[in-house]
């Protein structure tokens, strides 16, 4: 018969084995099993749903319609009068393809597809847009800047705007909405003058040309893909999930005048780390890095507040103004200016809002903004009129589930504006110079009913296995605590020493 000293020795080994147990499957074995599900690894949770998101995607396009254009062109210094004409209405997908996992490292392309599909209140894609003339002002643009005298600009200006005046084509044009977007129109009248300008003065400078030349502002986007990414797998440590090793076979771009300006920083913005959602709140100084390769460059969000996606809990990141602010406001962009090297010539630098991608584009005139130039100079707001800047609208913003990083809610916003002048042409001659808006797209995540449940469910798991664990080690810690203390009781009576 066992002893009342040696039943509680029994209940103590008890629950010291309860602790130890629960110990290392809720604090060890648990951890691990969750841990080996948020990698980048064949057969992961999220390597499935990285490889082919289930999340749709939707891209929606917002068109300027100028209705002032022949004004702008002869009478002195008109303002250019917009309308924005949209949404038009895209599912996108995103599928990566030739992973190779190795070395802790995922490598990889991400294929985009775009498919039309519009809302009952989209307008139709046959509407006529009248906006500026891309092939007009890129060949102005590029003779203007091209390192040879005033006079012989002005020649090749000339002889520029008169060939293209020969096939109806000047500063503006009127095209669909659907050839603006994806489906182009035809270059091959522009080919003469293009190889002219070419071969005299940008010698060479602009890449090969396909047959059957055509132009829209995202043709030749579908079914394709921004590059070979190499990432971290998480492997080694989650606290590098998805950082961006290199892009296109580099660690950093040969694009800026400058090391910080060529970083290539954080991720792609489709994963993130686990603990970032937590890590940023706690420690206010951390940013959320993600890097752009249609911006060529990396930028950062802040945490804004707590938010509620869907039933989710989340935490949502902005852009701050300060990313794209001017020299002055924020010095850390001065090498974004293209002349800025040149002995800090500030000539060519832009006002807060505007990033110029001449460097990125073979001195094509494209700049990116903000849609509406929100957060941006009011230079930029009142030079065009028909702006109007909305932080509900044209705010980028991503929203991370609290515990797991994962994006619950996202829209990233970006608008493409030629820069409109003067430049070498006699027909600009009355232009005011301007940031001309062409187009702005918002690209957004929709997380559809089935993924939340399955991250509620997620979440409902890891709160019940979490009460469940600390119940089991306060109950393990009372049965050894409790048998101890009943021993002690019971040698105190019998005359042992405690």
């Amino acid at each position: 018969m066992v002893s009342p000293v040696g039943k509680s020795g029994i209940w103590a080994t008890v629950g010291v084995i309860i602790i130890v147990l629960t110990a290392t499957l809720g604090w060890i074995l648990y951890p691990n099993i969750l841990n080996s599900q948020f990698v980048l690894k064949s057969g992961s949770a999220l390597f499935t749903q990285w490889e082919d998101p289930p999340v749709a995607i939707s891209m929606k396009f917002y068109l300027f319609n100028c209705t002032n254009a022949n004004d702008v062109i002869n009478k002195k210094d008109t303002i250019p009068v917009v309308e924005e004409v949209g949404p038009f209405t895209y599912r996108e997908t995103r599928i990566k393809q030739d992973v190779v996992q190795e070395n802790g490292t995922v490598t990889y392309r991400e294929v985009q597809t775009y498919y039309y599909d519009p809302n009952e209140n989209d307008p139709s894609l046959d509407v006529k847009i009248t906006t500026l003339n891309p092939i007009y002002t890129v060949l102005a643009a590029l003779i203007d800047d091209a390192d040879i005298s005033y006079l012989k600009k002005q020649s090749f200006s000339t002889v520029m705007h008169n060939t293209l005046k020969g096939l109806n084509e000047g500063p503006f044009m009127t095209h669909t909405a659907n050839e603006l977007l994806f489906e182009g129109w035809s270059l091959d009248p522009y080919l003469p003058i293009i190889q002219l300008v070419n071969s005299t003065i940008l010698h060479g400078k602009v890449p090969t040309l396909p047959e059957n030349l055509r132009f829209g502002f995202y043709f030749g986007r579908n079914e394709s893909d921004i590059g070979v990414t190499n990432i971290d797998s998480g492997i080694n440590g989650l606290e590098k999930l998805a950082t961006i090793n290199t892009w296109k076979g580099d660690k950093a771009l040969n694009t800026w005048p400058s090391e910080y300006c060529n970083m290539i920083n954080g991720t792609d913005g489709e994963i993130f780390p686990p603990t970032t959602a937590q890590t940023t709140v706690s420690e206010p100084e951390k940013k959320l890095y993600i890097f752009n390769g249609d911006l060529c460059r990396s930028i950062y969000a802040t945490y804004e507040k707590d938010q509620t996606v869907s039933g989710i809990s989340g935490k949502r990141f902005t852009v701050p103004e300060y990313v794209f602010g001017d020299y002055k406001s924020n010095p850390d962009n001065e090498c974004f200016c293209r002349s800025f090297a040149n002995n800090k010539d500030t000539s060519k630098c832009y006002e807060a809002g505007i990033l110029d991608l001449r460097p990125c584009l073979h001195g094509l005139p494209i700049l990116m903004s903000t849609p509406h130039f929100y957060q941006g100079s009011e230079t930029y707001v009142n030079g065009v009129k028909g702006m109007d800047p909305n932080q509900t609208l044209h705010e980028t913003f991503f929203v991370l589930e609290d515990t797991t990083s994962v994006t619950i809610g996202a829209s990233k916003r970006i608008q493409i504006n030629l820069d409109f002048q003067k430049y070498s042409v006699y027909a600009l001659r009355k232009v005011k110079k301007t940031v001309f808006p062409i187009l702005w797209a918002d690209e957004s995540v929709i997380l559809d009913e089935d993924s939340a449940d399955l991250i509620k469910l997620a979440n409902s798991v890891e709160y019940g296995i979490n009460i469940g664990r600390w119940s089991l080690l306060g109950v393990g810690i009372a049965i050894t605590v409790g048998s101890a203390i009943a021993a002690a009781v019971l040698c105190k009576k019998r005359g042992f020493i405690v």
